[in-house]
Protein backbone atom coordinates (compact mmCIF):
# COMPACT_ATOMS: atom_id res chain seq x y z
CA UNK A 1 0.00 0.00 0.00
CA UNK A 2 1.48 3.33 -1.13
CA UNK A 3 -0.20 5.94 0.81
CA UNK A 4 -1.66 8.97 -1.06
CA UNK A 5 -1.19 7.29 -4.63
CA UNK A 6 -4.71 5.52 -4.08
CA UNK A 7 -7.91 6.60 -2.37
CA UNK A 8 -10.46 4.07 -0.86
CA UNK A 9 -13.97 4.28 -2.88
CA UNK A 10 -17.25 3.78 -0.92
CA UNK A 11 -20.28 1.85 -2.43
CA UNK A 12 -23.63 2.02 -0.11
CA UNK A 13 -26.26 0.14 -0.87
CA UNK A 14 -29.53 0.26 0.92
CA UNK A 15 -32.01 -3.40 0.15
CA UNK A 16 -29.27 -4.00 -3.06
CA UNK A 17 -29.94 -0.63 -4.45
CA UNK A 18 -27.42 1.94 -4.52
CA UNK A 19 -27.04 5.14 -3.07
CA UNK A 20 -25.78 7.51 -5.36
CA UNK A 21 -26.48 10.65 -4.15
CA UNK A 22 -25.62 12.42 -0.58
CA UNK A 23 -22.78 10.47 0.58
CA UNK A 24 -21.90 13.11 3.31
CA UNK A 25 -24.92 12.64 4.78
CA UNK A 26 -25.27 8.72 4.43
CA UNK A 27 -24.61 6.97 8.08
CA UNK A 28 -22.90 4.32 5.88
CA UNK A 29 -19.83 7.04 4.59
CA UNK A 30 -20.33 8.49 8.15
CA UNK A 31 -19.17 5.27 9.69
CA UNK A 32 -16.35 3.87 7.25
CA UNK A 33 -14.87 7.75 7.56
CA UNK A 34 -15.22 7.37 11.29
CA UNK A 35 -13.58 3.92 11.87
CA UNK A 36 -9.27 4.88 12.48
CA UNK A 37 -7.95 2.80 9.71
CA UNK A 38 -4.29 3.32 11.21
CA UNK A 39 -4.90 0.71 13.87
CA UNK A 40 -5.34 -2.28 10.74
CA UNK A 41 -2.16 -0.49 9.01
CA UNK A 42 -3.70 1.54 6.47
CA UNK A 43 -2.62 4.94 5.90
CA UNK A 44 -5.19 7.64 6.53
CA UNK A 45 -5.14 11.43 7.03
CA UNK A 46 -7.72 12.29 9.72
CA UNK A 47 -11.36 12.67 9.13
CA UNK A 48 -10.88 10.94 5.49
CA UNK A 49 -11.29 7.58 4.00
CA UNK A 50 -8.08 5.15 4.05
CA UNK A 51 -5.30 5.93 1.25
CA UNK A 52 -5.01 2.19 0.03
CA UNK A 53 -6.28 0.80 -3.18
CA UNK A 54 -9.43 -0.66 -1.87
CA UNK A 55 -13.08 -0.58 -2.56
CA UNK A 56 -15.68 -0.95 0.34
CA UNK A 57 -19.15 -2.09 -0.65
CA UNK A 58 -21.25 -1.33 2.42
CA UNK A 59 -24.91 -2.98 1.93
CA UNK A 60 -28.00 -2.31 4.65
CA UNK A 61 -30.70 -5.05 3.71
CA UNK A 62 -33.53 -4.44 5.97
CA UNK A 63 -37.43 -4.54 5.70
CA UNK A 64 -37.26 -0.93 6.93
CA UNK A 65 -34.17 1.01 5.63
CA UNK A 66 -34.23 4.19 7.89
CA UNK A 67 -33.97 6.79 5.18
CA UNK A 68 -33.21 10.22 5.41
CA UNK A 69 -35.81 11.33 2.77
CA UNK A 70 -38.23 9.59 0.99
CA UNK A 71 -36.70 9.75 -2.08
CA UNK A 72 -34.02 7.06 -0.29
CA UNK A 73 -30.66 8.72 -0.79
CA UNK A 74 -29.14 8.17 2.18
CA UNK A 75 -29.38 6.19 5.03
CA UNK A 76 -30.30 8.02 8.76
CA UNK A 77 -28.83 8.10 11.59
CA UNK A 78 -30.07 4.76 13.82
CA UNK A 79 -27.77 3.52 17.13
CA UNK A 80 -28.32 0.08 16.69
CA UNK A 81 -27.55 0.29 12.75
CA UNK A 82 -23.95 2.33 13.37
CA UNK A 83 -22.86 0.01 16.33
CA UNK A 84 -23.60 -3.02 14.50
CA UNK A 85 -21.88 -1.55 10.79
CA UNK A 86 -18.78 0.10 13.54
CA UNK A 87 -18.60 -3.80 14.45
CA UNK A 88 -18.41 -5.50 10.58
CA UNK A 89 -15.99 -2.76 9.27
CA UNK A 90 -13.68 -3.18 12.68
CA UNK A 91 -13.52 -6.83 11.74
CA UNK A 92 -12.88 -6.50 8.51
CA UNK A 93 -10.22 -3.67 9.75
CA UNK A 94 -8.29 -7.24 11.42
CA UNK A 95 -8.92 -9.19 8.56
CA UNK A 96 -7.18 -6.23 6.36
CA UNK A 97 -4.16 -6.01 8.94
CA UNK A 98 -3.30 -9.78 9.19
CA UNK A 99 -3.50 -9.76 5.54
CA UNK A 100 -1.10 -6.49 5.21
CA UNK A 101 0.99 -8.04 8.11
CA UNK A 102 1.69 -10.84 5.80
CA UNK A 103 2.80 -9.96 3.06
CA UNK A 104 4.94 -7.54 4.69
CA UNK A 105 6.46 -10.36 6.33
CA UNK A 106 6.87 -12.44 2.82
CA UNK A 107 8.73 -9.39 1.20
CA UNK A 108 10.73 -9.14 4.56
CA UNK A 109 11.58 -13.32 3.99
CA UNK A 110 12.75 -12.11 0.42
CA UNK A 111 14.65 -9.24 0.90
CA UNK A 112 16.27 -11.55 3.82
CA UNK A 113 16.96 -14.03 1.72
CA UNK A 114 18.49 -12.05 -0.97
CA UNK A 115 21.08 -10.95 1.16
CA UNK A 116 22.08 -14.77 2.21
CA UNK A 117 22.30 -15.64 -1.33
CA UNK A 118 24.53 -12.50 -2.01
CA UNK A 119 27.08 -13.62 1.13
CA UNK A 120 26.75 -17.59 0.34
CA UNK A 121 30.16 -17.39 -1.83
CA UNK A 122 32.07 -15.36 1.07
CA UNK A 123 30.33 -17.09 3.54
CA UNK A 124 31.59 -20.49 1.75
CA UNK A 125 34.74 -19.33 1.55
CA UNK A 126 35.21 -18.96 5.08
CA UNK A 127 34.33 -22.18 5.66
CA UNK A 128 36.57 -23.75 3.33
CA UNK A 129 39.31 -22.46 5.36
CA UNK A 130 37.78 -23.31 8.80
CA UNK A 131 36.56 -27.01 7.76
CA UNK A 132 38.68 -27.99 5.09
CA UNK A 133 35.44 -29.24 3.12
CA UNK A 134 35.38 -27.67 -0.58
CA UNK A 135 34.32 -24.32 -1.92
CA UNK A 136 31.99 -25.63 -3.63
CA UNK A 137 30.02 -27.84 -1.68
CA UNK A 138 29.86 -25.65 0.93
CA UNK A 139 28.81 -23.21 -1.49
CA UNK A 140 25.83 -25.67 -2.67
CA UNK A 141 24.20 -27.08 0.74
CA UNK A 142 24.49 -22.90 1.16
CA UNK A 143 22.30 -22.09 -1.64
CA UNK A 144 20.20 -25.11 -1.01
CA UNK A 145 19.12 -24.47 2.57
CA UNK A 146 18.50 -20.55 1.07
CA UNK A 147 16.03 -22.21 -1.86
CA UNK A 148 14.22 -24.74 0.79
CA UNK A 149 13.34 -21.81 3.52
CA UNK A 150 12.51 -19.79 0.32
CA UNK A 151 9.84 -22.46 -0.69
CA UNK A 152 8.49 -23.25 2.69
CA UNK A 153 7.88 -19.07 3.48
CA UNK A 154 5.94 -19.01 -0.13
CA UNK A 155 3.95 -21.94 0.66
CA UNK A 156 2.52 -20.71 3.87
CA UNK A 157 -0.83 -19.24 3.13
CA UNK A 158 -1.95 -16.24 4.35
CA UNK A 159 -4.17 -15.91 7.53
CA UNK A 160 -7.06 -15.67 5.03
CA UNK A 161 -6.40 -18.15 3.04
CA UNK A 162 -5.99 -20.46 6.16
CA UNK A 163 -9.69 -19.75 7.79
CA UNK A 164 -11.43 -20.03 4.09
CA UNK A 165 -9.75 -23.92 4.04
CA UNK A 166 -12.62 -26.12 4.76
CA UNK A 167 -11.52 -29.41 6.31
CA UNK A 168 -12.89 -31.95 3.53
CA UNK A 169 -14.84 -34.47 5.62
CA UNK A 170 -16.12 -37.69 3.58
CA UNK A 171 -19.69 -38.00 3.16
CA UNK A 172 -20.75 -40.96 4.66
CA UNK A 173 -22.58 -43.72 2.23
CA UNK A 174 -26.15 -44.69 2.46
CA UNK A 175 -27.73 -46.86 0.79
CA UNK A 176 -31.32 -46.90 0.37
CA UNK A 177 -33.85 -49.67 0.80
CA UNK A 178 -36.33 -49.25 -1.38
CA UNK A 179 -39.02 -51.89 -1.26
CA UNK A 180 -40.42 -53.59 -4.33
CA UNK A 181 -42.95 -51.80 -5.81
CA UNK A 182 -46.81 -53.62 -5.46
CA UNK A 183 -48.85 -54.56 -8.40
CA UNK A 184 -51.60 -52.04 -7.84
CA UNK A 185 -54.68 -53.89 -8.30
CA UNK A 186 -57.02 -52.95 -11.47
CA UNK A 187 -59.73 -51.03 -10.10
CA UNK A 188 -62.42 -49.34 -11.73
CA UNK A 189 -62.00 -45.20 -10.27
CA UNK A 190 -65.91 -44.77 -11.15
CA UNK A 191 -67.09 -47.44 -8.78
CA UNK A 192 -68.70 -46.99 -5.38
CA UNK A 193 -67.00 -50.08 -4.14
CA UNK A 194 -64.04 -48.36 -4.56
CA UNK A 195 -64.87 -45.00 -3.24
CA UNK A 196 -66.03 -46.88 0.05
CA UNK A 197 -62.50 -49.00 0.17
Amino acid sequence: VRPGVFKAKVIRLGNKCPLIYDSKDCLLYKTVKEINWRNYKLPQEEGTLPLAPMVLVVSLISTKVPYTVPGKFAVAYHDEIHEQLRLALQALGRMIHSYVTHRQRQEHERHRQSIFQIYAREIARDLCLLTGVSQEEIFDRLMETVRAKAKASEKRPSPQQEALKLKEVPAPSITAKVPAKEKLKERSQHTLDAFIR
